[in-house]
This record gives C-alpha cells, structure tokens and sequence, in this order.
C-alpha cells in the first residue's frame, strides 16, 4: 500500500474540496490515497472495522465510535440538507457501508459512477437474492431484517439504485470512474 498512488478519483475529491463543495468524503478503503491526494485528514472518513490486524481490517469488526458520530453528524442529522451524492468506485455490496447513500433524502441528487453499474442493483439484502441468514438484523443478529439503524433513522440495506428506482434524482454513470473524474476536473 505504501507504494501505491491517488488516482484522477481521488484527485476529484482535493478539485471539489479547492471548489468548496466538498463536505466530506467517506471510504471503506484504508489505503491513505486521498490524503496522500493532498485531501485534509478531517474531510475523509475511513468507514470500516475498527480494529486493523496488521495491514487487514478484519470482517466483522465494529465500526468505531468517532466513524458512527461522524455518519450521524454529517448524514443523519443533515440529511436533509444534502443535495448531492457521489458514489465511485463500489458496488455496494458490503454492510454497513452499502447504506450510507441511502441515508440522505429523496430530494438528494445521487450520481452513481461505475463501469458496471449494475453490479450496484442488487445485493445480499435484496429480496430475491436473500437467505435468512443474510438478512439477520445488521447489528443485533437477532431480527430478520433488511434495515439497520444509524442515530435515529432506520436505513435500508437494500440496493437502492436501478434504472427505474424511487430516487427522482438519480443519475447512473456507465464509465471508469478516473476518465468520468479527468472529464469534470477539465470542466473547469
């Protein structure tokens, strides 16, 4: 990992942060690569296990503390006042993360950016493809369900994006994420 280096995507983040549009960003990656972009510490939010065994974050691992009350001050108790999601770079197959872009409102514009999007349209949490033992309650292990609770909301943990999905303002993006980066950075 120490060799590895920011992509144009993760370029885009310092572009929207320079900009001042940027409120934050959140990644199950532990890679460093938007700091080493030139992104500030404070603006990235590393959303995964909370405990690293060695260079590997372990599946299951709770997500700390400081990660949960920063989803819940910047997602929850805002979301309302979202207006943009952007989403690159996932397929958004694995809980709890898989939830953060449906935290915001309906009104919120989401933008999707994968070269497979439709790996997006599904995932363990969507009726057709559950068993009951993918769909037990996310933290307590003990309900069936397909929804988790953050602060005070319940959020679903079914694949909310499709072609025909219930976000009005929903924009899926058939590209490489870098070339869809280079394009909006040239914008400029």
């Amino acid at each position: 990992m120490k060799d590895a280096q920011p992509t144009t995507a993760h370029q885009l983040s310092l572009w929207l942060h320079e900009k001042g549009w940027l409120h934050r960003v959140f990644t199950q990656n532990v890679d460093g690569l938007y700091q080493k972009a030139g992104l500030p510490e404070e603006m990235v939010v590393e959303f995964h296990g909370s405990f690293l065994k060695g260079d590997i974050v372990m599946s299951g691992d709770g997500i700390s503390h400081k990660v949960l009350e920063r989803v819940n001050e910047d997602l929850i108790e805002q979301h309302k006042d979202i207006d943009l999601v952007i989403v690159m770079g996932t397929s958004l197959q694995v809980a709890p993360f898989l939830a953060l872009p449906n935290i915001p409102s309906k009104k919120c514009c989401r933008v999707l950016v994968d070269k497979q999007p439709q790996n997006c349209y599904t995932n363990n949490w969507t009726p057709k493809r559950s068993s009951i033992m993918e769909m037990c309650d996310y933290q307590n292990n003990s309900i069936l369900t397909t929804t988790m609770k953050l602060g005070n909301r319940k959020i679903s943990l079914q694949a909310q994006w499709n072609p025909r999905g219930k976000w009005k303002n929903q924009h899926i993006i058939t590209s490489d994420c870098d070339a869809w980066s280079e394009q909006i950075i040239q914008s400029d």
